[in-house]
């Protein structure tokens, strides 16, 4: 029995030995952390205070302002220093389109419009203008839900013109005179002024037409059929029709100038992009681009990427476009990262970029304003 009690003995001041080491360990090695701690804080703050101060010198890509808009936006463009939106609008159980002017240096937001039609109940989609003067908006009727309508309102007078059918719109002229749309096989060309059709193109040999776009005179058409792997080219003027077939897997192209084109293509689920040269049909693929949508600034020399990360969240880049002795080349200025969503992006020529994504809560949006700079 003794024994036992001695062994006992042994244990328990072995114990606390084993404590009060393990005690003076966890002791030092806390007050030597907290010290530690402590002057890698000291130096963090004055490490990010110099370098807030250099990025503020050097920065390429600025937030300038964040507006909230109280509708679901449609389609949005810069209308010189300003916004014009027109949004989807829902009031007392009734659709409707909100047209919108919004300044962005003071973040001031005029209603200028609400289009209501007499028994339609639904807006689809809309478009703007390159002038900002003519929107494009369909119908459903409310009574015949299967009847489709397009709606061409001039902001200017205030006049409608109420098309008895529903296409696709898939571009403006560049002078605002007329768009391109596209219905049951037929590519057509509508003219504001004169109220009606006046070109018509059969495109049964050339497949569903996904996307157009014009040189920057307004004399030549470009068309990409994504199923037929084409690119057509029209001359307004004498006809003439180029096509470009030896690139695979097209999704989307940009037009830079008479020469160039970019090229965007999917291949599984990468998508990269090329440049073509019309002059020589030569293809020269753009490394270190990933994308899920492409936008060209107005004046062809800013190229704006948006690539969807996962999570719900994309990121925008944007890269300069420079000639140099005939080739181009592109340099990246900055990214704008962990964007909610996929939005669509404008920018106008004094180097401003907007883009909207849905708000928090439906039926809401969110624009971001952004200055881009180039650096020296």
């Amino acid at each position: 029995m003794l024994k036992n009690v001695k062994q006992d003995i042994k244990n328990i001041t072995l114990l606390l030995f084993i404590v009060g080491i393990l005690s003076l360990i966890i002791y030092m090695s806390v007050y030597s952390n907290k010290e530690y701690t402590k002057n890698v804080n000291l130096d963090i703050e004055t490490y990010n205070y110099k370098k807030s101060k250099d990025i503020n010198k050097n920065e390429t890509i600025k937030l300038k302002s964040v507006i909230p808009v109280k509708d679901y936006i449609l389609d949005m463009k810069f209308d010189g220093d300003n916004l014009v939106a027109i949004s989807d609008h829902m009031s007392n159980d009734k659709r409707g389109i909100n047209v919108y002017n919004i300044d962005i240096s003071d973040k001031n937001i005029t209603n200028l419009y609400t289009l209501n039609g007499n028994g339609f109940a639904m807006y689809n989609s809309g478009s703007i203008s390159p002038s900002r003067e003519i929107i494009v908006y369909d119908t459903v009727d409310s009574k015949k839900t299967d009847k489709l309508n397009s709606v061409i309102y001039n902001i200017e007078d205030g006049s409608r013109v109420t098309l008895d059918y529903y296409f696709n719109l898939l571009g403006w002229m560049p002078d605002s005179s007329g768009f391109y749309g596209y219905k049951k096989d037929k590519l057509f060309l509508y003219n504001i002024d004169e109220q009606k059709i006046t070109k018509k193109f059969d495109l049964k040999n050339y497949g569903y037409i996904d996307k157009i776009a014009f040189s920057q005179d307004g004399t030549k058409l470009y068309t990409l059929s994504i199923p037929k792997d084409e690119i057509c080219i029209y001359d307004l003027n004498s006809k003439l029709i180029k096509k470009i077939k030896s690139i695979k897997f097209i999704y989307d192209f940009e037009v830079i100038d008479d020469e160039h084109l970019i090229v965007e293509t999917i291949n599984s689920s990468d998508k990269s992009l090329l440049l073509y040269n019309l002059k020589d049909n030569t293809k020269k693929t753009i490394s270190g681009i990933h994308l899920d949508e492409m936008y060209l600034s107005k004046d062809k020399r800013k190229l704006i990427t948006v690539y969807y990360t996962g999570n719900n969240e994309s990121t925008i880049d944007i890269y300069d476009i420079n000639f140099y002795n005939g080739s181009i080349d592109f340099y990246k200025l900055g990214s704008i990262p962990m964007i909610r969503g996929i939005p669509y992006v404008d920018m106008n020529d004094k180097n401003k970029l907007a883009y909207f994504i849905p708000g928090t809560n439906y039926n809401e949006s969110e624009i971001y304003i952004y200055d881009i700079v180039n650096k020296k």
